[in-house]
């Protein structure tokens, strides 16, 4: 654990601009000097959302929609083209995050996991025997939700509502993340990307987990974990820094 002042340490963010203003605002504010390394950015489907809206013209079928990220809640809201949310249909959300994302665009969440982790939500939804529930994911994202929703019984149908790319990273700034201190981790793809930007070794700095997924990924890929966050949202990221770093 370093003895360093807050001033002197920091932390790379691997969000995009658009996503990572609050968190790094956060940081900030506590101190840390923020390097902006942007590994993903997010962008339509290769159908360009054609299955989405499919869907959605026939969303009364589903018992909920489940949401595990705000880029699924923007996937979703710019798609709807004014259909009325039916009665019957729930909005279930991964964790606070995403809950605050369905409030944004005018739609609040029916349901919130108390752990923000996919096998939570898929743990603790209420189940609905004679209709699935919907699923809007990213083109990567992995089997675990679906697999915790059928053992217990339920149907779920995934579409891929965004893809996630790798923009180019310019050398300077790489260089720049590997003099930091931590790097925020906030999806398993994000560790792949990280590794697959900066090459495997001991290069890259110790990481900071959103959550045991991504963790795990990270562990996977040879990283150190140094703290998950506690709970799993930019809260919980801050304080993971704060203990890890502070003196």
């Amino acid at each position: 654990m370093t003895t360093r002042p807050p001033s002197s340490l920091r932390v790379v963010v691997c969000r995009s601009e658009q996503q990572g203003g609050p968190l790094i605002e956060m940081l900030e504010a506590s101190g840390f000097e923020v390097v902006r390394f942007p590994l993903i950015e997010v962008t339509a489907p290769l159908d360009d959302g054609a299955e989405l809206v499919a869907c959605l013209d026939r969303l009364g079928r589903f018992s909920s929609v489940v949401f595990t990220s705000a880029n699924s809640v923007l996937a979703v809201a710019s798609h709807l083209e004014g259909r009325p949310w039916p009665v019957r249909t729930g909005r279930a959300a991964i964790g606070r995050a995403s809950a605050r994302a369905l409030s944004d665009v005018g739609l609040p969440a029916t349901f919130v996991a108390d752990i923000a982790t996919a096998e939570s939500l898929g743990a603790t939804l209420p189940i609905d025997d004679d209709r699935p529930v919907l699923a809007p994911l990213a083109e990567l994202a992995g089997d675990t939700l679906r697999d915790a929703i059928e053992a217990r019984g339920g149907r779920i149908e995934r579409v891929t509502a965004y893809r996630t790319v790798t923009p180019l990273v310019p050398d300077d700034l790489v260089e720049d993340v590997r003099a930091s201190d931590l790097v925020l981790l906030t999806a398993p793809s994000v560790a792949d990307r990280l590794v697959d930007v900066l090459g495997p070794g001991s290069s890259i700095p110790d990481v900071v987990c959103i959550g045991p997924s991504t963790a795990t990924a990270a562990l996977e890929l040879g990283l150190t974990v140094a703290a998950i966050a506690d709970p799993h949202d930019d809260a919980g990221l801050l304080g993971a820094v704060v203990s890890t770093l502070a003196p």
